[in-house]
């Protein structure tokens, strides 16, 4: 039966495209594991587990600095794109350019003045932790905007190879090289300089990319601003997006508080184990994005739903294929980082338990944010990020980061099922897996 679904579902331009992702993927997934693994090694849980709760809190406010231009440049870009409004495409990289330089000015003073005046009131390790954390807070900004871009125009193995491959190559080089000349005495703001490094050279190969691949239609069109419009959209989906990644790292922070730092390190590295059961989704994610705001700025609502069908159905089994091993080899995979890193076993098994529980909701997010609902969306997600707020309050003082991973697990099901509640209510679009039974 299942081969018959694959066939019904099977389309050669997302097969395509998602093989070359998937390699590109791959081979990112398995340099983040590496640099992780590294990373954990070297620094001792403790160390490891600032250096986490810092990329979470990046992650966190990323989408800020550029006030959600990350998430509003996959739609519009895709949207002008398909219907070949050049001017406006042209104006929105000129917005693009002005917003991350003012932006990345302010954060690279805000890192020197930390650096300057810092130890007054910090210990002077936390000192160049903060200011290694800003500086990458601008770096991170601007390259996932830029990504975003590339994705939009088509070029989905170009924006990942940048973002993911060039990076954890570089942090893995750095690192290495830094735990050398220090003599062992490798710290946590050691390794998020390393990262802004490196995110710094894949900005450099991203904003090269994005210049030589943006349409050559926009060089003979005079920019149109709508600044009022962009900022509006951007503003909105600043909010979705926001509350997304709330929603996906208030259990490493909320761990952070109540466990302290150690805890924060071990479900660090659970997380991290447990974000490959979400690898398919990630891919079609990736892919799927641009295509459904292209799709849909054309009216085109069959494609979309296949679309969606492909990338739930081949997200679905690939988490559960993926979760096999990381659930009866948790204790073997955890080792991997270190033996002090054991302990978070049963939470690793709970966290694949939400990958694939998220996975079957399918790119239910994107839909709702890429044809014009993201208003919805945002409601919805920040309903349960009180949910879940809540949820690790109580559990994590009472069975420790199994709670915290207990709490996500919940959520995700939660959100994905009013999600897609939503997909079907106001668009007649079902991205869950259950639509490949219904087609």
């Amino acid at each position: 039966m299942l081969r018959k679904l694959l066939e019904k579902t099977r389309r050669p331009g997302f097969l395509r495209d998602a093989t070359r992702v998937l390699l590109v993927n791959v081979l990112g997934t398995v340099l983040a594991f590496l640099s992780n693994v590294l990373l954990a090694r070297i620094l001792g849980v403790q160390s490891y587990g600032y250096y986490i709760y810092t990329l979470t809190l990046v992650a966190l406010i990323a989408p800020a600095v550029l006030i959600g231009l990350n998430s509003s440049v996959l739609k519009l870009v895709s949207e002008y794109t398909a219907k070949n409004e050049w001017g406006l495409l042209n104006g929105l990289f000129k917005f693009i350019g002005i917003v991350g330089l003012a932006s990345s000015l302010c954060l690279f003073l805000a890192a020197a003045l930390t650096v300057l005046f810092g130890d007054t009131y910090l210990d002077g390790g936390f000192t160049r932790l903060l200011a290694a954390g800003l500086v990458l807070l601008a770096i991170t900004a601007v390259l996932v905007t830029e990504t975003a871009a590339l994705r939009a125009l088509g070029y989905p193995t170009i924006s990942q190879f940048a973002e993911v491959n060039i990076r954890h190559i570089i942090v893995i080089s750095l690192a290495l090289l830094v735990f050398v000349y220090t003599r062992g005495t490798f710290q946590a703001w050691h390794a998020i300089a390393a990262n802004a490094i490196a995110g710094l050279i894949a900005l450099a190969f991203t904003t090269y990319w994005l210049w030589k691949k943006r349409p050559i239609e926009t060089m003979s069109h005079t920019p149109e601003m709508r600044l009022r419009e962009w900022t509006a959209i951007s503003l909105s989906l600043m909010f979705l997006s926001g509350s997304q990644i709330l929603l996906r790292e208030t259990d490493i922070l909320m761990v952070g508080a109540f466990e302290g730092a150690d805890a924060a390190g071990i479900y660090g590295a659970a997380v991290k184990l447990s974000s490959l059961a979400g690898f398919g989704l990630m891919v079609a994610n990736i892919i799927v994005a641009p295509s459904i705001a292209a799709l849909h700025a054309r009216g085109d609502h069959q494609k979309v739903q296949r679309l969606l069908t492909t990338a739930a159905l081949w997200s679905t089994v690939l988490a559960v294929g993926l979760s096999v091993p990381l659930v009866v080899g948790a204790t073997l995979a955890l080792s991997v980082f270190g033996p002090e890193f054991i302990p978070g076993t049963n939470a690793l098994r709970l966290l694949v338990l939400g990958q694939i529980l998220n996975a079957t909701g399918g790119s239910v997010g994107y839909v709702l944010a890429m044809t014009g609902y993201h208003t919805q969306a945002t409601k919805a997600f920040l309903l349960f990020v009180p949910l879940n707020i809540a949820l690790n309050a109580i559990l994590i003082p009472r069975i420790g980061i199994a709670g915290a991973a207990a709490s996500t697990a919940v959520t995700k099901l939660a959100w994905n099922v009013v999600l897609v509640l939503f997909a079907v209510k106001y668009l007649r679009l079902n991205p869950s897996v259950a639509s490949v039974f219904k087609n």
